[in-house]
């Protein structure tokens, strides 16, 4: 027996090493209360509310009937023609969950479950990019701590869950590393047809490195035959893909967004701006982030400390690293690219603008569309740690040291960065809403006569985002109806307006749906009543909320 399960380990090894690393890694920065699928609570509290529209998102969706594009999610938005992937919530999960959703309890999440999953799947490609380097099981293990406890992917566990998926860009990087394209072409269809069901931003960053290595291999003599009809076919099914995932339920022309191309832009320093993610910070005010949240990049302590071997030693061999670029250009070139895009066209060190420049206007509807400019450096963030630890597993000059050296500095890294992630699982680190507020605080009994025999709860005006839409998407969602106030990623602001004045011809003309249940801004109450469109007694208050009688 002992016999069989060493044998089975061997084959599976990389599979139960992710496993254990993985688990481990979760149990320890996260702890278990958010893999209790009943438990919607934490999503409340996640900072700058995105977790809990998040999961109001997937409410709705799991509610809703089944329709073509498959990630359509009407009742979240209603006129707005939202779909899953603008809330956020996972589109590939959300399918799935709802496939099974007459077996799941009647309040289900499964966002804690992705978290886990992110951690065991990203200690598993580190450890599959780190065997392409060396047969040291141990060193294997050991940088693939190190990516595990990434600063960046941790920081993103209580705000986006979604975006804890960095094992995309490692699953990215290892097939470009393993210079296979030929054979690997499916696998990176896959790639990128999962990523697109995680997340636009996952998505955009794989198909960019994929693109790189897909037109050098085209150029390459003898590698026409990658333009089989297969193949052709595999490429041109990604907009399908994308429909039936929703991503075009909002017109291409309603992707730019208000915020500015330079808000969320990579300063210079942040690799090196531990803000809060060490020990330092304890004796030093450099705490903050460099202007927002999307920015940070921390390398950690472990990383700066080999890169600070690379650059002492590259001095006398700087050869290697050219080599190592020539070699990896389809690698090196796109993920480049994404880093100085990452920059904007604001380049500072810290908040000393260096270069400003004029972003070119036909490049704008890029800029604003992809306004989380700080993401594109995660692909520049991995490889430089990666090569980190390669170059120094590699040129060490006590070889039989190294691997303890490593382990030395692994142990540094986790101790050192504790400083912020021991505060993640109890809800410390980061924005959050009020602790005092439950999810579902209002009366639920007056509210049930209220919206009994009704479809939908709308809220006027409609606003990005849309007023009071945690308490009224946390209603419509919980009673089973529709609502036009959400909050989510990107909102046709034509259809807005269009919305908005079919409502007011509406109220003008007394024509509300009874069907519907009408609550108003204040402001707008105050409106209505200046042009005698309503009087003072066709209002009425409940849990903070102004609603029309109708």
């Amino acid at each position: 027996m002992t016999r069989y399960l060493l044998q089975h380990y061997m084959r599976y090894q990389v599979i139960f090493s992710a496993l254990v690393l993985g688990l481990v890694s979760f149990f320890l920065v996260v702890g278990p209360t958010r893999l209790q699928v009943t438990n919607s609570g934490w999503l409340f509290i996640g900072g700058w509310g995105d977790t809990w529209s998040h999961y109001i998102g997937w409410k709705h969706f799991r509610q809703s009937p089944w329709v073509l594009p498959l990630g359509a999610n009407p009742s979240n938005g209603i006129e707005l023609a939202s779909s899953i992937v603008y809330s956020d919530s996972i589109p590939i999960a959300a399918l799935l969950f709802k496939a099974l959703s007459p077996i799941l309890p009647i309040t289900f999440q499964y966002f804690g479950l992705w978290i886990l999953l992110s951690f065991i799947l990203q200690a598993y490609f580190s450890l599959r990019i780190f065997s392409l380097f060396f047969d040291s099981r141990l060193a294997q293990v050991i940088g693939a701590v190190i990516l595990v406890f990434s600063p960046i992917l941790i920081h993103r566990t209580n705000f986006h869950v979604s975006l804890t998926s960095h094992w995309l860009i490692l699953a990215s990087l290892f097939l470009a590393l393993r210079k296979n394209f030929t054979k690997d072409f499916t696998v990176w269809l896959i790639l990128l047809i999962i990523s697109a069901g995680i997340h636009p931003y996952f998505f955009v960053i794989n198909f960019f490195v994929f693109l790189f290595t897909f037109v050098l291999n085209l150029v390459s003599e003898k590698r026409l035959r990658i333009l089989s009809l297969s193949r052709v076919l595999g490429l041109a099914s990604i907009p399908l893909v994308l429909w039936l995932y929703g991503y075009f339920e909002i017109s291409l022309s309603s992707q730019a967004t208000k915020f500015p191309y330079e808000l969320f832009r990579v300063d210079m320093l942040q690799p090196f701006n531990f803000a809060g993610w060490s020990h330092l910070a304890s004796i030093s005010n450099i705490t903050e982030l460099q202007g927002n949240h999307e920015a940070f990049n921390y390398l950690g302590s472990a990383i700066l400390l080999l890169l600070g071997f690379l650059l002492v030693n590259l001095v006398g061999d700087r050869v290697s690293l050219g080599d190592s670029i020539v070699r990896n250009i389809h690698l090196a070139a796109p993920v480049a690219l994404m880093a100085l895009y990452s920059l904007t066209n604001k380049i500072s060190i810290g908040r000393k603008q260096i270069i400003t420049f004029t972003v070119p206007e036909w490049f704008e509807p890029l800029t604003t569309s992809v306004r989380a400019a700080g993401r594109f450096f995660w692909p520049m963030y991995y490889l430089l740690s990666i090569y980190a630890v390669v170059y120094f597993y590699r040129k060490f000059k006590y070889k039989r040291a190294r691997v303890y050296f490593l382990a030395i500095v692994m142990v540094f890294h986790i101790a050192d960065t504790n400083y912020a992630w021991r505060s993640i699982s109890n809800f410390e680190y980061g924005n959050f809403n009020e602790r005092g507020l439950s999810p579902d605080y209002y009366q639920r009994s007056a509210w049930a006569s209220v919206l009994e025999n009704k479809s939908n709860i709308i809220v006027l005006p409609i606003t990005d985002p849309g007023y009071q839409w945690k308490i009224v998407g946390t209603l419509a969602s919980d009673f089973g109806l529709a609502t036009n106030s959400v909050y989510l990623a990107r909102q046709d602001t034509f259809v807005m307006k269009k919305a908005n004045d079919k409502y007011l011809n509406e109220l003008e003309d007394g024509s509300l749906n009874k069907f519907s249940v009408y609550i108003v801004t204040p402001e707008f109450k105050q409106e209505l009543i200046n042009r005698n469109l309503l009087s003072v007694d066709r209002f009425y208050e409940l849990d903070g909320l102004t609603l029309i009688r109708n």
